[in-house]
C-alpha cells in the first residue's frame, strides 16, 4: 500500500485507467453526496487521482480516499486540491460535513461558496 500510495506520485500523474476501471470510476462519480466508499473503490480513486482531477464530482470522492493522518497523503491532497478543476457550489456544501476534518479542504469549501451567483445564495 505505501508503495502505491507515496511513492508512485511521479508514476501516476500520467496514469489512464483502462475501459473496465473508468467505467467503474464513473459509477462511483455518481455515488450520492456522503456515501462511502470500499477500500477497493477508495484505492482505485487514489491510484487515478491525476486523471479523475479533470472531473469536478470527483473531488469529494477524492478527499474521502485520503489518509489524513499520514503526511506524505495530506500534502498530496492538498497540492492536488489545488490543480483540481473547480468543483460545484452545490457539491462544495458536503466539504463542510462531518467526515471532512482538514481546515484548508474547509477552506476551500467556503471559498467555493462564496464565489456563488447571488441566486444559488438565496435558494
Amino acid at each position: 500500500m505505501k508503495l502505491s500510495r507515496s511513492a508512485r506520485k511521479a508514476l501516476d500523474k500520467d496514469l489512464k485507467p483502462a475501459a473496465e476501471q473508468r467505467e467503474k470510476l464513473m459509477q462511483i462519480l455518481k455515488y450520492p453526496p456522503g456515501q462511502f466508499l470500499s477500500p477497493e473503490e477508495q484505492d482505485l480513486v487514489w491510484k487515478y487521482r491525476f486523471f479523475l482531477s479533470q472531473y469536478n464530482k470527483a473531488l469529494a470522492k477524492f478527499l474521502q480516499c485520503v489518509h489524513w493522518d499520514k503526511d506524505e497523503e495530506v500534502k498530496q491532497a492538498l497540492d492536488l486540491l489545488q490543480q483540481w478543476i473547480t468543483m460545484d457550489t452545490e457539491d462544495a456544501l458536503e466539504l463542510l460535513g462531518p467526515s471532512y476534518h482538514h481546515p484548508k479542504v474547509r477552506s476551500y469549501a467556503v471559498s467555493r461558496l462564496q464565489q456563488a451567483p447571488d441566486e444559488v445564495r438565496l435558494k
